[in-house]
């Protein structure tokens, strides 16, 4: 009976093993870096890592891990996601001086997810989902929930589309966490979604001291249905991890604007990850035609020239992979003068937002947004403001260049107090060469006092506003195409328009705040009173008033030297 059972067992197992060895892997990883000199001295440094995975039919959903990571693969599979995107970042990007990043995000944490149209509850699988996510990446996305939480209609439509039918946004949810703070207890975790880890590849760059020193730095996770023809037949599963940096040269280099992989991470680049199908460097030096010119050590074995949007650049491009590195590689590049910056040519559309009013009982929104194109633009503005700040739609008003404009579509959700928060989305046309304000008024509340945070008197968040935008051109931009998945299906992928979406400046709001001293006053003022006046009326209320008995004290006295005279002789007979 015991070698039937263990002939059972030892059966199973093959079975076990087969079915699982047998399963094609689909999947493929690439890793890509590039290295970008700003015109205002700094260099922005991206890394993306992009798993895709081949999934023949629903029923093998997330099963059979290979390349990609299993830990986030059962949270998004469990809890029905199609579409899901999160960042954790540190610092603002600067539009006017820097142009547009490959992968925009707001200060903070920001997340949002498409859900399949078969999920029951949205609302509890958000909140769920936001949990789990916490736990992966050591972040508070726990405290999502929908009192911070909403639905846009038209800002996250395109991204991940894979079907030609209207989208329900029913099933998306879009929330912010301003306040939340990035550190390496983020980064490790990200890290070990990688194939590779932190042990081969380009990861081996991602050093903690150097990359929380930089000005900017923004953690990204991206995952989408992407299609595999045109058609869409098939569906492959596209994940990026992205980190986007932007280093301060005249900081880091001594007074010079050389940098090198180096001198911007710490340390030299080893090989590239085994399991990497492409692993590649790209270095943009459009700027030695137009700017302080460098140069490269050792030289790129090649360069590609990219048009896009009518618009020229250059790249130099490193195969790690066919460089058989052996040791520690290391890329310079070289200023032919010191501090020499390059002529900066402003995106054609970036905001700037800021809080006006005084007293703490009104005050004002005002976001400005300048279309610099000699054509009209038609954007979508996207507000999500906490329900402790009360909105008032009919104070909205928008000015161009002097005149009011109405807007072509307006979306309003008003906030709950503790349940909700306020919607605000507008769709608008701005102005060919214009400066358009978007001013909104709101009222200072009281809140209970367990609501404030521990340090209130340094003021409540507002998240970032969100404009998106679908640009004729291509001018300082560096996304990424729709249809394409690694930075180089960007090269000379000119298209009719070029998908764009920027934040603005987070905002803080001193909020009517309580004298939070009054209590710690009232409690030092009782204890005084309890030690002073309770205690001793205490002891007089309940001791009793005795006469000193004189002979009971004498009579001890001699009962203690007897007994002590008796121990001393003791001591001297033994002696």
């Amino acid at each position: 009976m015991r070698g039937a059972l263990y002939a059972s067992v030892f059966i199973s197992f093959i079975h076990l093993f087969f079915s699982v060895t047998c399963v094609p892997q689909n999947d493929y990883f690439d890793e890509e870096l590039l290295l970008k000199p700003l015109p205002s001295g700094h260099v922005f440094a991206y890394f993306q890592f992009t798993t895709i995975w081949d999934l023949e039919s629903e029923a093998t959903f997330y099963q059979h891990y290979h390349l990609f990571p299993r830990a986030l693969g059962e949270i998004v599979g469990w809890y029905n996601v199609q579409e899901l995107h999160i960042s954790l970042t540190a610092g603002l990007w600067r539009y006017e001086h820097w142009g547009y990043p490959v992968h925009d995000a707001a200060p903070g944490a920001e997340m949002w997810a498409w859900f399949k149209e078969d999920t029951k509850n949205v609302d509890t699988t958000w909140r769920e989902l936001a949990g789990a996510l916490s736990g992966l990446l050591c972040a508070s996305l726990n405290s999502i929930d929908a009192s911070n939480s909403l639905n846009p209609e038209f800002t996250f439509q395109l991204p991940g589309r894979v079907s030609s039918r209207a989208v329900n946004s029913s099933y998306l949810r879009y929330a912010t966490l301003p306040r939340e703070i990035v550190c390496t207890e983020n980064l490790t975790p990200w890290k070990k979604l990688l194939p590779c880890d932190a042990k081969k590849g380009l990861s081996t760059l991602l050093n903690a001291g150097h990359i929380y020193n930089t000005n900017y730095h923004s953690l990204g996770i991206h995952l989408r249905p992407v299609c595999r023809d045109s058609n869409c037949s098939q569906i492959s599963v596209e994940l990026r991890q992205t980190l986007s940096l932007v280093y301060d040269m005249v900081i880091l280099g001594i007074g010079n604007q050389d940098f090198s992989i180096k001198k911007l991470f710490g340390i030299g680049l080893s090989g590239a990850c085994p399991l990497a199908t492409m692993s590649n460097i790209y270095i943009d030096t459009t700027l030695n035609e137009t700017g302080a010119s460098f140069k490269l050590s050792p030289p790129p074995p090649a360069v590609i020239a990219s048009s896009r949007g009518g618009y020229e650049s250059k790249f130099a491009v490193y195969d790690v992979k066919a460089l058989g590195i052996d040791g520690m590689f290391n890329i310079a590049a070289f200023y032919s003068s010191p501090r020499v910056h390059g002529v900066n040519l402003p995106p054609v559309l970036y905001a700037n937002r800021y809080i006006i009013g005084y007293g703490q009982e009104y005050g004002g929104i005002v976001t400005k947004v300048y279309n610099g194109l000699w054509k009209p633009l038609d954007v979508v503005y996207l507000e999500n403001i906490p329900w402790f700040i009360p909105l008032y739609l009919h104070t909205l008003k928008i000015v161009a260049n002097g005149k009011e404009i109405k807007p072509l579509l307006k979306r309003y959700i008003p906030g709950k107090a503790r349940t909700r928060p306020y919607y605000l989305e507008v769709a608008l046309r701005l102005p060919a060469r214009s400066t358009t304000e978007i001013y909104i008024e709101f009222d200072y509340v009281f809140l209970k006092w367990q609501e404030y945070p521990p340090d209130a008197n340094h003021g409540f968040y507002i998240g970032a506003a969100i404009i998106t935008a679908l640009l004729p051109v291509g001018r300082n931009y560096t996304g990424l195409p729709q249809d394409g998945s690694t930075i180089s299906s960007s090269f000379n992928a000119s298209r009719d328009g070029y998908l764009v979406q920027i934040r603005t400046e987070t905002l803080i709001i001193t909020m009517p705040t309580p004298d939070f001293s009054m209590p710690y006053n009232v409690i030092c003022l009782a204890c005084t009173v309890v030690a002073l006046a309770f205690g001793p009326l205490h002891n007089m209320t309940t001791k009793r008033l005795r006469l000193k008995d004189e002979g009971g004290q004498n009579h001890l006295i001699s009962l203690l030297k007897s007994a002590f005279k008796r121990s001393s002789e003791k001591k001297e007979k033994r002696s």
